[in-house]
């Protein structure tokens, strides 16, 4: 049965410290405010109240490459402008993201091995690179940004930090991975979506998710940054029971604790999609 004792949670820093027993991501005694998805994800750094926790510094600061890496490849959408305003905010964080991801864009925005393509839409022919972001860089930030939503996720919805004992089972999604008709078979399994709200601005065109859960041991969530880069996530205090039944949707198992680690992701599951999205004019590595 669905928990019934839910109230309200505080969100300031203080009273979010003073409730939380312990970092939703370790095990460790909360010190710092934690904004999942973080603000950087949100168009002008715009972000609506809602889904704050109290997590430790160490799990908080030492994360940032992830969160930059995942609203960064968010913004990299097919058929964008490339002067458009989320083109223009990833160009101006290439600085820090090569300082806190070295390797990335020199993994990713290798062109070497690709040949334009020409894409049709609308009945116009567009000249595009198609890249496949398979690399272990990009795969392990990726994978460490999906188990912090997992864990945020099971937070939110569970009332509780999962267990130490528990795991996230993700599966990152870029533009091209998740074909429509994945999609609708996981919403037809995820049936509430939320997205934030500041009274009546919200913002489900930069992130959305569908989520299903018992409230008290298990979180299943789609989620979505800009409609373009996509997060699968089931969060359980028992992980086996679902890892033994669904480890062919998944790439990869967090447990709480475990966010800092190498995270040395080679290959995304061969049976999925390959990863693919189009590079609309950033600059390339120097």
């Amino acid at each position: 049965m669905p928990r019934q004792d839910k109230a309200p949670r505080p969100r300031s820093l203080r009273a979010l410290v003073q409730n939380e027993p312990r970092c939703i991501y370790c095990d460790a005694k909360p010190d710092s405010l934690e904004h999942m998805p973080p603000v950087w994800v949100f168009a002008a750094r715009q972000r609506p109240k809602g889904m704050e926790y109290a997590t430790c510094k160490q799990c908080n600061n030492g994360t940032r490459a992830a969160d930059l890496a995942a609203g960064f490849m968010a913004r990299i959408r097919p058929f964008d402008d490339p002067d458009g305003d989320l083109i223009a905010e990833a160009k101006q964080r290439i600085d820090t993201l090569d300082r806190l991801a070295p390797g990335l864009r020199e993994e990713v925005f290798d062109l070497s091995p690709y040949a334009d393509i020409d894409v049709e839409r609308d009945g116009q022919i567009h000249e595009m690179v198609r890249i496949d972001a398979n690399g272990p860089i990009l795969a392990g930030l990726l994978t460490t940004f999906g188990a912090k939503l997992g864990m945020a996720l099971y937070r939110e919805h569970v009332g509780e930090a999962l267990p130490m004992h528990g795991a996230v089972l993700i599966q990152p999604f870029m533009n091209g991975g998740l074909s429509q008709d994945q999609g609708e078979a996981l919403l037809s399994v995820l049936p509430t979506a939320k997205t934030l709200r500041n009274g009546k601005r919200e913002v489900s065109d930069q992130f959305a998710y569908a989520f299903n859960s018992d409230e008290r041991s298990v979180v299943m969530g789609l989620a979505s940054l800009h409609q373009n880069l996509h997060f699968l996530v089931l969060a359980a205090s028992d992980p086996d029971t679902y890892d033994n039944v669904l480890a062919d949707r998944f790439v990869a198992r967090v447990s709480p604790g475990e966010l800092l680690l190498p995270r040395k992701v080679a290959t995304l599951r061969p049976s999925t999609p390959r990863r693919r999205y189009v590079l609309p004019g950033l600059p390339q590595p120097r």
